[in-house]
C-alpha cells in the first residue's frame, strides 16, 4: 500500500450568505482535520487507542466483538467507531488443525474503499456506514510458534493500530482471547519541559585542601515545577588536553542535590592513587585559572506526564436519577426521581 499523500494546507474562506457547494464544505472539514492531525503529531507525539475499543467474544465464541472507540494512527488521523462491530472468525487455509494466532488491526479506509462499500448497499438501506475505519485479521502464525511473542509480520504498524490478539481453533471454529500485551495504546504524555543556561568558571570555588570545586547553580528562570534531570558539559579546548597529557583527567563535572530551582555543580580532577590530594588540588586550581572566562553549559529536562482527570463521583448519575452523595463522610446512593430533589439524612 502506498504511503498516504501529504495534503495541502489551504483554508476555505467564505462570507455570510455565500452559496457553498458540497466540495467547499468537504474542503473545510478536511482543513480542520489536518490541523487536528498536526496537533496530535506535533504536540503529543503518540498514536494508538485513546478511548474504548474494548474486545470480547460473542456467544458462541465464533466472533470477536470490537466496542466503539477512538484511536489515532501514526499520521495523527482519527479512527472513530461509534458502535460495536462483530468480526467473524478468520478463514485459515483448508486442512489446518493447529491453533493459530491472529491480530486485529485497525486502520483508516481509503476513499475508494468507502465508495465501494456504499455502492454495495441498496437504496433502501436503513443507514449508510459513516465510519471511515477498517478492521481486519492479520495472521501471526501458530500459537506456539517462534513468532507468537511478536506482532504479525504483515501488520502495517503505524498505519494500522493493533487492537489485540485472538487464538483461533480451526477444528472447532471458535476463538479465544483477547490475549494481553498486543495492544497499542496512546500514551498520555506531552513534550518534556527543557531549560538550559550557561555559567562562567570564574564563579566556581575551590574546596580547601581537597581536589574539587563546587558551586550552586540557580535555575529558577527555567520555570521547572519539579526537580528535572540536569546535564552539564564543558566545550572541548586545548587546556583540558594539555592537562590530560600530564597524567590528569579533567575537569570532570558532576551534578548533586538537584532541585527545581537549583543544583550543585562539582568539578574535580582524576589521577592515579599515588598522586597526593595536595598536588591534585594545586593542579585543579591552575586548571580553573586557565579556564577563566570559559562557560559551563547546563541542560535540565523535566518529563511532563498528562494524567486523566480525577473522577468526581458526586456528578455521576445513573438511570432514574440515581446519584452518589456524601453522607456522614461516606458515599451513599440516593434514588432521586427526575425533576425532584431529595435530601439524604
Amino acid at each position: 500500500m502506498p504511503f498516504p499523500k501529504q495534503e495541502a494546507m489551504q483554508r476555505v474562506r467564505y462570507s455570510d450568505d455565500q452559496l457553498l457547494k458540497a466540495r467547499d464544505l468537504d474542503d473545510d472539514l478536511a482543513y480542520e482535520a489536518t490541523l487536528r492531525r498536526m496537533h496530535v503529531r506535533g504536540l503529543h507525539e503518540t498514536w494508538g487507542v485513546a478511548l474504548g475499543f474494548y474486545l470480547s467474544l460473542s456467544s458462541p465464541p465464533d466472533k470477536a466483538l470490537v466496542g466503539p472507540g477512538l484511536a489515532y494512527d501514526a499520521l495523527g488521523r482519527e479512527l472513530l467507531l461509534s458502535e460495536t462491530l462483530a468480526m467473524p472468525a478468520p478463514q485459515p487455509q483448508a486442512g489446518s488443525k493447529t491453533l493459530l494466532a491472529y491480530d486485529l488491526a485497525l486502520s483508516q479506509r481509503g476513499p475508494a474503499e468507502i465508495l465501494a462499500r456504499r455502492r454495495q448497499m441498496s437504496v433502501c438501506a436503513d443507514k449508510v456506514p459513516a465510519e471511515g475505519v477498517s478492521i481486519r485479521w492479520v495472521l501471526v502464525g501458530e500459537q506456539s510458534g517462534p513468532a507468537a511473542g511478536l506482532l504479525a509480520k504483515d501488520l502495517r504498524l503505524g498505519l494500522e493500530v493493533p487492537l489485540g490478539r485472538f487464538v483461533f481453533d480451526p477444528v472447532a471454529g471458535t476463538l479465544s482471547g483477547p490475549v494481553a500485551g498486543f495492544r497499542k495504546n496512546a500514551r498520555p504524555l506531552l513534550r518534556p519541559h527543557i531549560g538550559t543556561g550557561a555559567i562562567n568558571f570564574d564563579a566556581i570555588g575551590l574546596t580547601p585542601n581537597r581536589p574539587d570545586a563546587t558551586m550552586t547553580v540557580a535555575t529558577s528562570d527555567a520555570g521547572f515545577s519539579a526537580p528535572p534531570q540536569y546535564f552539564v558539559f564543558l566545550p572541548q579546548n586545548a587546556v583540558v588536553n594539555s592537562f590530560n597529557s600530564a597524567g590528569f583527567v579533567g575537569p570532570l563535572l558532576s551534578v548533586s542535590q538537584p532541585l527545581y530551582d537549583q543544583f550543585t555543580l562539582r568539578a574535580t580532577l582524576a589521577a592515579d592513587g599515588k598522586t597526593p590530594p595536595e598536588e591534585r588540588h594545586g593542579r585543579l586550581k591552575a586548571l580553573l585559572g586557565e579556564l577563566s572566562g570559559s562557560q559551563v553549559v547546563w541542560v535540565g529536562i523535566e518529563p511532563v506526564a498528562g494524567c486523566q482527570p480525577t473522577p468526581d463521583f458526586t456528578l455521576l448519575y445513573y438511570p432514574f436519577g440515581a446519584m452518589l452523595k456524601p453522607v456522614a463522610g461516606m458515599w451513599a446512593l440516593a434514588m432521586t426521581p427526575f425533576g425532584m430533589e431529595e435530601e439524604v439524612a
